[in-house]
């Protein structure tokens, strides 16, 4: 994949490259050259083939820049994230930062254009065209406070949404525990993972799946794209930036006042509170209507009986 996205860096919407042009600077023959622009082509990038003149792309494709990311960050943001690791294709991004090391206290990010095994909630699959959304990590290996461990995706939720609306201005709504919506329709994902004693020094990661330029069909609910919604401002690279800063930011906020202040604000941005909600728990399911959320971020229910039922995230589907 490295190679492809040095072929990738080489070609260009503007003007036809040839093959012995593109061999000579990869450093490999005319056929390996054919070969690769076949696999891109097999990933979705359009390129325009002609004997005799070579390879053109057929519009731009906007890979993620590592050192745009950088730039990109605030200065208090890059003092607490020590590596950013951007791939051509990876199993999964999670996966990732799970296997990695970890000697200080800094923040982990790791980045793919394309995942082979991306991880969903319950068990999903969760799957993204080449170079078209944003995949990504967040990790960190310290003590961080119960509050903040046990609602990390309601605040990784309020971060993504604070990040749409300052990048995008987009007013995204979020759903429990984990789930980004506009306008009823799903947007991105969220997948928390810990390793470790939460007591101790928990290696905390914090998977991010944006619909930037696509979005997946055949579901059984009604997916978007930033494109779908009419967004201009799509640049990826900053986007990126711009919620690694404000995660950075909202897990800076450890004490159980602050973590507090976050989920009241999840509050604002909750989309199930006083709707009808089927509720599943392997082969049982229930009816009720959505409260909001506790002070530890679970979701509460008011069953049909009357009483309030308290939701934890784990193996529960929650649908309107």
């Amino acid at each position: 994949m490295d190679q492809l996205l040095k072929l990738l860096d080489l070609l260009s919407a503007e003007s036809f490259q040839s093959g012995q042009y593109l061999a000579r600077k990869l450093g490999v023959s005319r056929a390996s050259v054919s070969t690769w622009v076949s696999k891109l082509q097999a990933l979705g990038v359009d390129i325009n083939i002609i004997k005799g003149r070579g390879y053109r792309l057929v519009g731009s494709v906007d890979l993620i820049d590592q050192a745009r990311v950088v730039s990109s960050l605030e200065v208090q943001t890059r003092v607490q994230v020590s590596h950013i690791d951007v791939k051509g294709e990876t199993t999964s991004t999670n996966d990732d930062a799970l296997a990695s090391l970890y000697n200080t206290s800094a923040w982990h990010v790791y980045v793919t254009e394309l995942q082979s095994s991306g991880k969903g909630r319950r068990g999903k699959a969760w799957s993204s065209p080449f170079a078209q959304n944003l995949m990504f990590s967040m990790a960190r290996k310290a003590h961080i406070s119960t509050e903040a461990l046990y609602s990390a995706s309601l605040l990784a939720g309020v971060a993504v949404a604070n990040a749409l609306n300052m990048h995008c201005g987009l007013q995204v709504g979020l759903k429990w525990p984990n789930d980004i919506y506009m306008d009823n329709q799903k947007l991105g994902g969220i997948l928390c993972e810990m390793q470790g004693n939460p007591q101790d020094e928990p290696l905390l990661v914090i998977g991010i799946g944006l619909n930037i330029n696509s979005s997946p069909t055949g579901l059984d609910y009604a997916t978007c794209s930033l494109k779908s919604l009419g967004v201009h401002r799509r640049d990826r690279t900053t986007l990126l930036a711009c919620i690694v800063d404000q995660l950075v930011k909202i897990f800076m906020q450890d004490s159980e006042d602050q973590v507090a202040a976050a989920l009241a604000q999840w509050q604002e941005y909750d989309i199930l509170k006083n709707r009808d909600v089927t509720v599943t728990r392997g082969q049982h399911v229930s009816f009720g209507k959505a409260q909001g959320v506790d002070s530890k971020g679970q979701l509460l229910v008011l069953g049909e009986s009357g009483k309030v039922e308290l939701l934890n995230g784990g193996e529960v589907s929650v649908r309107w």
